[in-house]
């Protein structure tokens, strides 16, 4: 039977200490956590020393959670090409940072402008930064895997999502043929589900052999239609078809409860549900 490996990713754990998240991991059973990198406050940031990165490790190594994956932002769809330009840099600072730490993949992002915003000018920009960030990863001993991630809009009730290049049927090909083999993907199926129209299992077996790991989480429908970001389960979706399909490619699934305020209570039954659905995925 194949071993699927259930770890946390880094964004719903934002407002924790390492330590904090990592003991956290540990009490739930959790085999890996992505390490955040400059992509919030409390994350380890670009400019971090030796001694302190050699801290992180320690931490990981003490509470026995493996360092394989971490994860940073950026935006290379911004109108600004300059604002590319920094990420890029940005990125290969955060992807030294891996190779020091020995982290095998991370999470980066193509952007979160609307799809029909991002002219020709925009598009090919993405692909040179993602071609650029992707390669120095290579040459590194780091693959860099951009999450399938739509934008998003915010109300004071919830989000709601719309299509970016990097969910769009037709940027999404373009983006599989333009780009370096090297680039990988995280591939995030709530993030699909939240867009109206998406095609979740036709999105993953489009992206295919360059899945890295899957984040997986929920978003729930709220009256007025917007979404609010809940436990594996608390909406009813077809789960198990989207785990059977996942799991084609992957065979790591990262927990990805986004409310910091109930972060424990909220993977705790993500990671239950989830277990139930992989029970009946192997039945």
């Amino acid at each position: 039977m194949k071993e699927i490996r259930i770890g946390a990713a880094a964004w719903g754990f934002r407002e924790l200490t390492l330590q904090q998240q990592l003991d956290l991991a540990r009490r739930l059973g959790l085999v890996s956590l992505e390490l955040g990198i400059a992509n919030s406050p409390a994350d380890v940031q670009t400019d971090a020393d030796v001694r302190l990165l050699e801290q992180v490790k320690k931490e990981y190594e003490a509470f026995g959670i493996s360092l394989d994956t971490a994860a940073t932002g950026n935006d290379f769809t911004l109108e600004d090409g300059n604002a590319a330009a920094e990420d890029i840099g940005k990125l290969k600072r955060v992807i030294d940072i891996c190779s020091f730490l020995g982290v095998e993949t991370l999470r980066i992002f193509a952007g979160f402008t609307p799809y029909r915003e991002v002219d020709e000018t925009r598009f090919s920009r993405m692909i040179d930064a993602l071609n650029t960030v992707a390669r120095y990863g290579k040459e590194h001993g780091v693959v860099t895997a951009m999450e399938t991630h739509g934008g998003v809009m915010a109300y004071p009730d919830g989000v709601v999502h719309f299509h970016s290049a990097a969910t769009e049927t037709g940027c999404l090909k373009r983006i599989l043929r333009e780009t370096d083999d090297s680039l990988k993907f995280v591939f995030d199926p709530a993030n699909l589900y939240a867009i109206a129209g998406c095609d979740v299992e036709e999105t993953a077996e489009l992206v295919g052999s360059r899945i890295a790991y899957a984040h997986i989480k929920d978003f729930v429908k709220l009256p007025g239609g917007h979404l609010k970001p809940g436990a594996i389960g608390d909406e009813k979706r077809d789960w198990k078809r989207t785990i059977e399909t996942v799991l084609k490619w992957t065979d790591t699934l990262m927990i990805e409860y986004e409310e910091p305020q109930d972060i424990e209570e909220g993977t705790r039954r993500s990671k239950q549900y989830l277990e139930t659905i992989l029970k009946e995925v192997w039945l």
